[in-house]
């Protein structure tokens, strides 16, 4: 009688019982029966998470870099040293000009006719120019900062 050689079937019925378990795998009908009984993964159940929104300008002025919209000492812009813009002489003064920024203070200065007041003043603090006008810095970052003016 003939015997078969189990070293040589053992090894060749292993290799077809993987190839027949693979097999299903690379079928449409393997999709299927995981779309229809999976459970999702936890990024296919969980949302993204939003993006953080982003933070505000610091120096973000109402009236942006409009310099002319001080003429009427009511305004709120963003200045840097070397600033300067007209305001109407019933203030005292008929040029406003930002002469420094910087290390947490900003100095001003205003001139017309016979009259200079000027101010270095830190964040949040105030001056009050010819008893009509009120300088405020509201900001500084780095060589930059908000400066608020508004009659008293």
């Amino acid at each position: 009688m003939n015997r078969i050689n189990p070293a040589i079937v053992l090894p060749a019925a292993a290799m077809l019982a993987l190839a027949a378990c693979g097999a299903g795998d690379d079928e449409g009908d393997s999709e299927e029966s995981a779309s229809a009984g999976s459970v999702p993964t936890s990024s296919e159940s969980e949302p993204e998470p939003e993006s953080p929104s982003p933070t505000e300008d610091p120096l973000e002025a109402a009236d942006g870099i409009d310099y002319e919209s001080c003429f009427d000492g009511d305004c709120e812009v963003r200045v840097s040293a070397g600033t300067e813009f007209a305001i109407d002489d019933e203030y005292g003064m008929d040029t406003f000009t930002v002469t420094e920024v910087g290390d947490g203070y900003m100095s001003v200065e205003g001139t017309g006719p016979g009259t200079a007041v000027g101010f270095s003043l830190g964040v949040d603090n105030q001056g009050n120019a010819n008893n009509a006008l009120v300088i405020t810095v509201v900001a500084i970052e780095g060589d930059e900062g908000v400066l608020e003016l508004r009659p008293t």
